[in-house]
C-alpha cells in the first residue's frame, strides 16, 4: 500500500531523513517512533507531500506521489494532527464535511456520511452536529478530527501525535476506541508518536528511527525478543515486557480447573497488563476468569501468563 524507497530529506546541513526504505501493508497500523528529532514527522509528511523529499521514491497504492498534484493527493489521504485544526466558525457537521464538499459530493450523500462518522466516533449527531468546536471538550474535538479525516473514506490515514494533548484517561480511551475502529474499517494508518506505551498498544509494526535512519521495523514482540541493535533494547528499556502485556488479553490462555474461591476476578477481555496488576494488588499469583454468566471459567496463574507472553 505504502512503499518508501531510499527516501532522504535535508534541511540545510541537517539530514532529517536518511535513506529510509520501508513498506507498509494494506490495512496495517504502522507506528513511526523514536527520539525527538529522529525524522519520524518528516517521514510522515513526505507521504502526502506536505514535505517534498530530496531523493528517493514514495509510492501509495503503487502510484508515485511525486507524479500527483499535492492537493489531489491530500484529498485521498486523511490527516490528523495533535492540534486538531478544526475550523472554529463552522459547525461540527460542516467540519466533518470539509473534504466531501471539496470533492463535490451532493448534500444527501454528504449528510449521510457525516452522521455515520459522528456515530462511529461516539458522538450523537443529534447532539453534536450543530455545535461549534468551542463547545466540545478536547477529547470530543479529537474525535471530530478523526471523523473529518475519514470522511471521504480514504485508504490511507496519517496521524501525527493525534492524542498527545489529551489527559491520560481520555487518551487511553481514544486509543482503544481508535484501534477497534481501524480494525473495523481496514484503513491503512501511519501513526507518529513519541510514547512507547502508545506505540506498543496500537501498532501492528513499529518503525524505530534514530538520527533520520530506520533502525528496525517489526512487530513489538519481535523488537522485544530479537532487537536488531543495542539501541533498540536501550530505547524500549527494561520494562518493555510489561508494555507488551498491554497488547494481549486473557482470552485464549490455558486456565486451570481448580477452585476460584478467594481469588480476584477478571474477564477474558482484560489485558494481561491489567491482569498482572490485579495479581499484585490482590497479593495472589492467580485470578479467577469470569465465564460471563456470573461464574468462573477457570483460574489464570502467573506462570501461565508468563508462558503465554513468551509464546
Amino acid at each position: 500500500m505504502i512503499r518508501l524507497e531510499h527516501v532522504t530529506k535535508c534541511f540545510a546541513e541537517n539530514t532529517a531523513v536518511d535513506d529510509v526504505s520501508l513498506e507498509i501493508k494494506a490495512g496495517e497500523l504502522a507506528i513511526l517512533l523514536g527520539p525527538s528529532g529522529c525524522g519520524k514527522t518528516t517521514t510522515l509528511r513526505s507521504i502526502n507531500r506536505m514535505t517534498d523529499i530530496d531523493s528517493g521514491t514514495i509510492f501509495v497504492d503503487d502510484i508515485n506521489v511525486l507524479e500527483q498534484q499535492p492537493d489531489e493527493l491530500r484529498r485521498r489521504i486523511g490527516y490528523v494532527i495533535q492540534s486538531i485544526g478544526l475550523f472554529p466558525h463552522l459547525t461540527i457537521a460542516r467540519n466533518v464535511a470539509t473534504v466531501p464538499r471539496l470533492l463535490g459530493w451532493d448534500a444527501e450523500r454528504t449528510n449521510k456520511r457525516v452522521n455515520e462518522l459522528l456515530e462511529m466516533v461516539g458522538l450523537d449527531p443529534a447532539l453534536y452536529a450543530m455545535k461549534h468546536p468551542r463547545e466540545l471538550s478536547g477529547g470530543e474535538q479529537q474525535r471530530v478530527g478523526v471523523a473529518r479525516a475519514l470522511a471521504a473514506d480514504p485508504a490511507v490515514l496519517l496521524m501525527d501525535e493525534p492524542f498527545g494533548a489529551l489527559d491520560p484517561l481520555s487518551r487511553q480511551r481514544l486509543q482503544v476506541e481508535f484501534r477497534a475502529l481501524q480494525r473495523e474499517l481496514g484503513t491503512t494508518v501511519v501513526f507518529v508518536t513519541h510514547d512507547i506505551e502508545e506505540a506498543v498498544l496500537l501498532g501492528d509494526r513499529i518503525a524505530l528511527m534514530d538520527h533520520g535512519r530506520l533502525i528496525q521495523f517489526d512487530r513489538p514482540e519481535t523488537l522485544w525478543l530479537s532487537p536488531a541493535t543495542p539501541f533498540v533494547s536501550s530505547f524500549f528499556g527494561e520494562e518493555f515486557a510489561l508494555k507488551i502485556l498491554s497488547r494481549h488479553t486473557v482470552f485464549g490462555i490455558a486456565l486451570e480447573r481448580v477452585s476460584p474461591d478467594g481469588l480476584a476476578q477478571v474477564t477474558a477481555e482484560t489485558s494481561l497488563k491489567d491482569a498482572l496488576a490485579t495479581m499484585v494488588s490482590s497479593g495472589r499469583d492467580a485470578l479467577s476468569v469470569s465465564d460471563g454468566l456470573g461464574g468462573s471459567a477457570g483460574v489464570l496463574t502467573f506462570s501461565a501468563l508468563v508462558h503465554a507472553v513468551k509464546e
